[in-house]
């Protein structure tokens, strides 16, 4: 085992994320940061989805480098991660995630609508899923990995109209981003361990109160 992992590798076997194939859907703020922390704890196959290219209102909430303005997201995103953590092995899709043919064995939902997350959960209710949906200071995070929560997950896919309404200056944050990246790897590590998940939980930053269902 490389000296890189030694301290963590407790938590995050090595030999398990060789093994696993991920896909995030989704690289803007939340996704963005989950690649990073998949890459950085020593995840080899990492496939990225978006078709987005950067914007200037993407490089505050999204921590995008000023020099990446106008390259596509999954592009950049998989610049850095070669040139950072070369244990990792991503794969770019400057696309929409389709609804066939994506083979990773667990799937990060980083998308930002209800109605592309029904979408996908209907072509890969098969496989793990981690799901991270952020507005603002408010996060929550759904885990699909058995058959119980199978059942519970397609009851978190309400309408658009019934969503949670931001303002356009209160959306995201970095730091929002981090938090619920982070939070991701969390599940992500128990799972790897065989270890119970939390199925739904819901953060309020700002009230410091989480919620699990």
């Amino acid at each position: 085992m490389s000296e890189r992992y030694a301290r963590q590798s407790g938590i995050l076997d090595p030999e398990k994320l060789r093994q696993t194939s991920v896909a995030v859907i989704g690289c803007g703020a939340v996704g963005r940061q989950t690649a990073l922390q998949l890459a950085s704890s020593g995840q080899r196959n990492l496939n990225l989805y978006d078709h987005d290219i950067i914007e200037e209102v993407n490089l505050g909430p999204q921590a995008w480098p000023a020099g990446a303005l106008g390259w596509s997201k999954v592009e950049q995103l998989t610049e850095q991660i070669r040139a950072d953590y070369p244990d990792a092995e991503p794969i770019p899709h400057r696309q929409r995630c389709p609804l066939t043919g994506v083979t990773a064995d667990v799937l990060f939902f980083c998308v930002d609508s209800i109605e592309t997350r029904r979408r996908l959960w209907e072509a890969y209710k098969d496989r793990v899923i981690f799901d991270a949906r952020v507005a603002g200071e408010i996060i929550r995070l759904i885990s699909v990995t058995d058959e119980e929560q199978r059942v519970h997950y397609p009851d978190t896919l309400f309408s658009s109209g019934e969503a949670m309404q931001a303002s356009c200056t209160t959306r995201m944050t970095v730091f929002s981003a981090n938090i619920a990246a982070g939070l991701l790897m969390e599940q992500y590590s128990k799972w790897l361990r065989g270890l119970p998940l939390d199925r739904d939980t819901l953060i309020n930053l700002l009230a410091m109160v989480m919620i699990q269902k």
